[in-house]
């Protein structure tokens, strides 16, 4: 725990592979609708959801990667700020 900021590091940190870990599973989905009509409008819109439901989901697990790392990286600011804090706290006194 940080304790001047009353921040928890510890679960910021779980937090932050928790999201790893759903975004890893995000950007690991693939999409794979095949309807096989020659000459059918159905195929090329098929090939048009696989692509871009694809991209969606990598999308969103690159976005919830992004807040896994930040959220690991503000754990550490925090018990940076803190220890400075109580340094300069303790100093003072």
């Amino acid at each position: 725990m940080v304790d001047i900021l009353q921040v928890d590091a510890d679960a910021l940190r779980e937090l932050g592979k928790t999201l790893t870990g759903q975004a890893d599973l995000l950007t690991g989905i693939t999409v794979n609708v095949t309807v096989t009509m020659p000459g059918s409008p159905v195929h090329s819109v098929t090939t048009a959801i696989d692509e871009n439901a694809e991209a969606a989901f990598h999308a969103m697990g690159e976005r919830i990667g992004q807040m896994a790392r930040v959220a690991g990286s503000g754990a550490k600011t925090y018990e940076e700020v803190d220890q400075a804090f109580g340094e300069q706290s303790r100093k003072l006194a």
